[in-house]
């Protein structure tokens, strides 16, 4: 492993190729492990802000947090899905909860993870647990609420526990999208599942695909809803199936589909968000088109259905009421 001298140097550099997958993986298991200096783990998160755009900086944190990362044996019945929510969001009420809670209706196991609160907005585990979705203390815990309830909250602290800590410095020194990247594409399950994964802007997208090609991990990509693991109500994103390094486009662009905008919550507050989600499985209130399609797509690339065709039929029914907007 290098000195941090030399990789704050080569850091500096523009050329990404200075530095290979492995003695990035060095550096941020050094980073994980909480084994690097005050001074020194300043300077190199700021070096990190400052080249979030090197995909060997993702693979290498990727590689390290493989070995790192608490893991958990999924229920026999479907592909698990695991949804990373780093962000909040403040302008658009977020509805990642009610994406689970559909996909829970079906089996299927989703483990969400990420911190207990965002730094702007709405955290998902605050909305989770004004609908009774309490997050897991223990590895033990969020089993047992896979097994039951196909609905688990996992904090990054249980999931990650150095990776939690070096997302804290986001507080102090703003954002650290190389992190939250590879936060967002963690796969907590021992045999594999689905991953959920949103990029807040079209770099970063184009990121986690290299990165998802490379690792030959199962996702489900998109451009998030203010960084959310959520299809935006506004204007469908396009959605892309990866599976061992090769894709397929389930879903394009539309941003037609504002013109069908439903009726969501008038404030992006923890009770009214929660409130509206509930109203939703009831059946009470249309689900926007965009979500019913995410849902599709889930359910296609974990293989609960093999047509996908089907999968957008068995989306559409169960989705609240059969009233879809």
């Amino acid at each position: 492993m290098r000195s941090y001298a030399e990789y704050l140097s080569l850091l500096r550099q523009r050329n990404e190729a200075v530095l290979s997958v492995r003695e990035v993986g060095l550096l941020a298991g050094a980073l994980l492990d909480g084994g690097v200096p005050d001074v020194e783990l300043g300077a190199l998160l700021e070096s990190f802000r400052h080249r979030s755009d090197w995909t060997n900086l993702l693979l290498g944190m990727l590689d390290a947090l493989d070995a790192r990362v608490t893991r958990w044996t999924a229920p026999e019945q479907s592909c698990p899905v695991a949804i990373g929510c780093y962000g909040g969001t403040s302008e658009i009420p977020d509805l990642t909860p009610l994406l689970a809670m559909l996909l829970a209706r079906f089996g299927v196991p989703v483990l969400m993870h990420g911190p207990l609160h965002a730094g702007n907005g709405v955290s998902v585990a605050l909305i989770l647990r004004e609908l009774g979705v309490m997050p897991c203390a223990t590895k033990e815990h969020a089993a047992r609420e896979l097994q039951e309830k196909c609905v688990a909250f996992v904090p990054d602290a249980l999931l990650a526990p150095g990776l939690a800590n070096l997302l804290s410095y986001r507080a102090r020194i703003g954002s650290l999208q190389m992190l939250s990247s590879a936060a967002r594409l963690i796969d907590p399950f021992e045999t594999g599942g689905l991953v959920v994964a949103a990029a807040e802007d079209d770099a970063e997208l184009d990121r986690m695909r290299s990165a998802t090609a490379t690792t030959g991990i199962r996702a489900l990509l998109l451009q998030g809803t203010e960084g959310e693991p959520f299809a935006s109500p506004m204007a469908r994103p396009r959605m892309e199936s990866w599976h061992s390094g090769t894709s397929m486009v389930l879903f394009e662009e539309d941003a037609a589909q504002a013109r069908r905008m439903v009726a969501l919550p008038a404030a992006c507050d923890v009770e009214g968000t929660a409130f509206w989600i509930r109203q939703a499985l009831e059946g009470g209130r249309a689900i926007p088109s965009p979500l019913v399609n995410q849902l599709a797509a889930c359910l296609y690339a974990t293989g609960y259905c093999d047509d996908f065709n089907q999968a957008k039929a068995l989306a559409v029914i169960a989705a609240a009421g059969r009233r879809v907007a």
